[in-house]
């Protein structure tokens, strides 16, 4: 649901190409010859370690296979074993976790010159993207590697055989998996639909303009969860996020970046999206007729170029005290004359009360709104139609058979580069999101370590600790607000892997689920029936409180999440495991996976975004504003190191620090927190052994940890993208940017000052 105000964080990974460096020092580099000297010193030991290393299975996540699982074996190269063998680990995890590690990296690189080439190199070297993604990397492998579990388990009919709630869900599955009798219905349940939406124009010459009514249109497509021409949506209010409140806000578009439509050098991706509109619509009508039907689509593309352009682009959205406009919604008649009660009335039909003119609501786009009228006052009522139903379509068309996706492949293909995912990954997906708990139910007690909750706690708390103790150290932070800061995270709630009830109390999950009903042979009425019973739900919150002790996600899903209006943060279990957490990896791994994560989403609560939410999750100026305005300083320091990375993969296009902004900040202060909070472990605890064949200390190997989680490739169309929309910076400089502001790093890897990864000035926010 749209309304849970969600930062999503950890989830985008790119990274642009640097040249070639000379080769690190021996004293924080892999040392060559490792059998050699291992025989020499330690010859019972290696004899065993060679025999476990022929009988393990050392296969690492390189390349993903037809079958959706991991394959491809691990070259070890030969390096040095430090001096004390006692204190090394050589367990079979161990020796797997080494393998994984000195695979992925490329020692060849000086580690002080350029971390994420010396940590990927190997990685990238070996690595290809696979048809079906644009980009591929750490997460995105996680999410295969979950997908196929979740297959497993939906597919397992002896897992909870006969429970009705799974088994709602198995027949969504069934449906989907159903090539042949999508194939059958052809085009009946697209065309049922456009009928039912008072008509497509562009495949009937008989629709007639004069008697189409616009609001009927919006209402129908909005009880599909369909909010187009404009968003509107059921939010907790920002400034009292106890309570639910209707938003309405810009635009969704057809392609998802507005500077598609608007930057002539993007041409190629709004030619492509004219040319699908138009093979979809042909599909449709069956009478080859191009003429009419480019004509038809040309108007509304340039329609929603001139809907694209009165959008704000992301830069000037990054700050919710500007978004923040609370009204009444007969003030929305101020932008432009609709029946907006009459809308909403038909929209919320299920809630049981009529919604008067002075229901209170969110305007987070005024300017949009005040431009939308006027653009449709001058758009024909044929371009308007065309253009709601298109986007309806369009959102449509994977729910169909071959004729269908093979024009959306064809698509997808020559403007994005990528081929289209198997069939079972499709159904999958659109099981777990639709039914998520019910998934996870099945999934969580064969697939997920129980002991991951319980030391993902323990680093939490240590994590608060040292963002605590940070927070002393602050040197452009006074002391009131720096205990309110300290009241804040200290009030942040968790959530850890899943909510115990999916596993212990079925009736409730049986519940959740109580008004879908599906049919094994009607995948698209199903979709439908989802999304009809999902916009029904959604207005029902208008009357209820915010239950700020729910769940935000199911446990399947490979995330993680900081909440402003909950002041929380989530992991879900599909995040809790390696490379980010194992339960048989040394801490300093940990700490630099998961550790990093934890550390990131707490920042998240203090970032250019979050920090204008207190403790109870309000949008609140509790800061002094001179200590405001130091911390917009540091945080421009950010913006501009970011703003200066070129991003190779995207054609060397400039990354841009503001998008980006609260996710760069994140990072910085989530790298110091996990490093603080492992000394501090290490300290009472003393040292854990280090890894065979890496002459790395635990230290080093927790920052090895880190950039490793972040290796990915892009393809260049992807790359374009992530850099015109996405809130996160590439994998390359979520480990070059934030390394090369941390002191820890350039002390554990001794990189002399002023080289690429240990400048004189660094940033630093938190």
């Amino acid at each position: 649901m749209k309304s849970m105000n969600i930062t999503e964080s950890t989830t985008n990974m790119m990274e642009e190409g640097y040249p070639g460096y000379k080769k690190p020092k021996t004293s924080c580099g892999v040392k060559m010859y490792f059998a050699i000297l291992m025989l020499l010193q330690l010859a019972v030991v290696a004899i065993i370690a060679a025999m476990m290393w022929q009988v393990l299975d050392l296969g690492t996540h390189v390349k993903k296979a037809d079958n959706g699982e991991s394959g491809g074996q691990v070259v070890v190269p030969t390096t040095n074993m430090p001096p004390q063998a006692r204190d090394i680990c050589m367990t079979p995890d161990c020796l797997r976790t080494a393998a994984r590690l000195l695979e992925y990296m490329d020692p060849s690189i000086d580690p002080c010159e350029n971390f994420f080439e010396y940590a990927c190199g190997g990685w990238l070297a070996k690595t290809e993207i696979p048809p079906d993604s644009g980009r591929f990397g750490t997460f995105n492998q996680l999410r295969d590697d979950l997908t196929a579990n979740m297959r497993d388990v939906i597919e397992d009919t002896a897992l909870d055989k006969g429970v009705e709630v799974v088994e709602k869900a198995r027949t969504l599955y069934r449906s989907c998996m159903d090539e042949g009798m999508l194939d059958d219905k052809g085009a009946t349940p697209l065309t049922n639909l456009t009928t039912h939406l008072n008509g497509w124009p562009v495949i009937d010459d008989s629709w007639n303009g004069a008697n189409w009514n616009l609001l009927d249109t919006l209402t129908k497509l909005m009880r599909y969860s369909n909010s187009l021409l404009m968003s509107m949506y059921v939010t907790a209010d920002d400034k009292d996020s106890s309570v639910y409140i209707l938003a309405f806000d810009q635009a969704d578009l057809g392609l998802s970046s507005r500077e598609y439509f608007l930057n002539p050098g993007l041409s190629i991706y709004k030619d492509g999206y004219l040319n699908y509109t138009i093979d979809i619509a042909l599909l449709l009508r069956g009478d080859g007729n191009r003429a009419t039907v480019e004509s038809q689509m040309r108007a509304m593309v340039d329609f929603e170029t001139k809907l694209a352009n009165i959008t704000a682009p992301p830069a000037e959205r990054r700050d919710p005290e500007a978004l923040y406009h609370k009204m009444k919604l007969y003030n929305m008649s101020d932008y432009f004359e609709f029946p907006w009660v009459e809308y909403v009335n038909n929209a919320a039909y299920n809630l049981g009360e009529t919604i008067t003119e002075n229901e209170d609501i969110l305007n987070y786009a005024p300017d949009f709104f005040m431009k939308l009228g006027p653009l449709l006052a001058e758009t024909d009522n044929k371009t308007i139609a065309n253009y709601i139903v298109w986007r309806m379509v369009q959102n449509r068309i994977g729910n169909l058979g071959s004729d269908f996706l093979k024009i959306r492949e064809k698509f997808n293909r020559d403007i994005f580069g990528v081929e289209p995912s198997s069939r079972w990954e499709t159904c999958v997906s659109v099981v777990n999101s639709v039914m998520g708990t019910v998934v996870s139910r099945l999934y969580l007690p064969k697939f997920f370590q129980e002991e991951s909750k319980e030391k993902a706690v323990e680093m939490i708390d240590g994590i608060r600790i040292a963002f605590n103790e940070l927070l002393i150290e602050n040197n452009w932070m006074d002391d009131a607000t720096r205990a309110v800061a300290e009241e804040k995270a200290a009030a942040m709630k968790q959530f850890i892997a899943y909510d115990d009830y999916i596993v212990n109390n079925l009736t409730r999950l049986t519940e959740d689920y109580e008004m879908l009903h599906f049919q094994e042979t009607e995948y698209f009425q199903n979709v439908l029936h989802n999304l009809e019973v999902s916009n029904n739900e959604s207005f029902t919150y208008l009357r209820k409180p915010v239950e700020k002790d729910e769940w935000i996600s199911s446990p399947t899903i490979v995330n993680a999440f900081y909440s402003p209006s909950r002041n929380s943060i989530t992991f879900p279990a599909g995040i809790l495991q390696g490379p980010f957490y194992d339960g048989t990896y040394p801490r300093y791994l940990n700490y630099g996976g998961i550790g990093a994560v934890i550390g990131h989403e707490i920042t998240h609560g203090f970032d250019d975004s979050g920090r204008q939410f207190d403790k109870d999750g309000n949008l609140n100026l509790w800061w002094d504003p001179t200590v405001a305005d130091r911390f917009k300083e540091a945080a421009q320091c950010v913006m501009d190191q970011y703003s200066m990375y070129q991003f190779e993969e995207a054609g060397g296009m400039n990354l841009s620090g503001v998008i980006t902004s609260g996710e760069n900040i994140a990072d910085n202060g989530g790298m110091k927190q996990t490093f603080r909070a492992y000394q501090s472990w290490a300290a009472a605890n003393g040292p854990e052994p280090t890894l065979p064949g890496l002459d790395l200390n635990q230290e080093q190997l927790l920052f090895l940890n880190y950039g490793q989680i972040w290796c990915s490739k892009y393809r260049y169309q992807s790359a374009v993208s992530q850099v015109l929309n996405g809130p996160h910076s590439p994998g390359r400089f979520r480990v070059i940017g934030t390394l090369s502001n941390t002191p820890g790093f350039a002390t554990a890897y001794k990189c002399p000052v002023g080289s690429k990864m240990n400048p004189v000035n660094k940033c630093a926010v938190w």
